[in-house]
């Protein structure tokens, strides 16, 4: 009896891209609280903050390897991981 592997289609794809972060909207940041956005913008920048550190890991990574990194200088050097979900 054989067995067949199964590759399952992920519902979700997680991207990279290269931007600043944006602030919150006036009106959402009354109607949550100072002290809710201000959680808010703390956990967003640890976030953003891991993901400049993997974006560092890698590229490091690759020069390592020889490989050119070539890195958009008219954007801020923050990134941001992004799910599509199918």
């Amino acid at each position: 009896m054989e067995f067949v592997d199964i590759h399952r289609i992920k519902a979700y794809d997680i991207k990279v891209f290269q931007k600043g972060q944006g602030g919150l909207a006036p009106r959402l940041e009354l109607m949550m609280g100072r002290e809710r956005a201000g959680e808010l913008r703390a956990q967003r920048a640890a976030s953003a903050q891991r993901v400049y550190n993997r974006v560092q890991a890698e590229r490091a990574e690759a020069a390592a390897r020889g490989v050119q990194v070539v890195v958009d200088d008219t954007k801020p050097d923050s990134y941001v991981k992004v799910r599509f979900y199918d």
